[in-house]
């Protein structure tokens, strides 16, 4: 009887995703974990770094941050790039500086012209990635500690060569608009030069952004003496 209910239940798709998902976010605590995973690399203070042998074994909680950050990578911007450019462009509205507005939307018709954004780039393959000190927790998401992995291997990295780090971690399995025909779009030259241009782009929203509260926080010290 339990048998019949059991293949019963399977015949509903809802309850067999259930299941994969169930599967996913658990096959990382098994007690051979180990066997899951490969060496990928050693960084420059020696620690080792994994990747699962099948990108399905990923635990659910990391997959689905890979799914955001690779949504990022394809359109070339990250969500705290956006935000800033977001927050700048309300604060000029209220101002009623559409010279402003408009000049922002340009700044980010441009932005997203450029090819791509290698530090995005970085920050989804390091969360491909696993480092030995994080083995026995990569079913758990902590950005704080993904963030400086990140930054670490893209400083890492970019002292020695960035476009070997992307191309022998396929970065082009993952990505629609990184043809591998097309092996000119991951040269060092390119990419020094699109990371330019993004932290430009970065910088002048902080700028902005600081000039804003600036005259904001002037305009209240006037009304204060008035």
């Amino acid at each position: 009887m339990f048998k019949f209910i059991v293949n019963s239940l399977l015949k509903i798709p809802a309850f067999r995703r259930e299941l994969v998902f169930r599967a996913l976010s658990t096959a990382y605590i098994d007690k051979e974990q180990n066997a899951i995973l490969k060496l990928a690399f050693t960084d420059s203070k020696g620690r080792k770094y994994f990747r699962y042998i099948r990108d399905e074994l990923m635990p659910l909680q990391r997959y689905e941050q890979m799914q955001v950050r690779l949504l990022e990578v394809e359109s070339r911007i990250s969500r705290e790039s956006l935000t800033l450019y977001a927050q700048a462009n309300r604060k000029m509205a209220e101002k009623k500086d559409f010279i402003g507005v408009a000049t922002l939307c340009s700044e980010l018709e441009e932005r997203l012209n450029i090819l791509y954004d290698p530090e995005i780039m970085v920050k989804f393959l390091s969360g491909i990635l696993i480092r030995e000190d994080q083995v026995n927790t990569a079913h758990i998401w902590n950005n704080e500690f993904e963030n400086e992995k990140a930054d670490f291997l893209m400083k890492d990295n970019q002292e020695n060569n960035l476009s070997f780090f992307f191309r022998s971690l396929n970065l082009e399995r993952y990505v629609i608009f990184l043809d591998t025909s097309n092996t000119d779009l991951m040269t060092e030259p390119i990419i020094q030069n699109q990371l330019t241009e993004v932290r430009l782009f970065d910088q002048m929203i902080k700028k902005v952004l600081i000039s804003l509260s600036q005259q904001s926080l002037s305009g209240k010290q006037t009304e204060k003496v008035i």
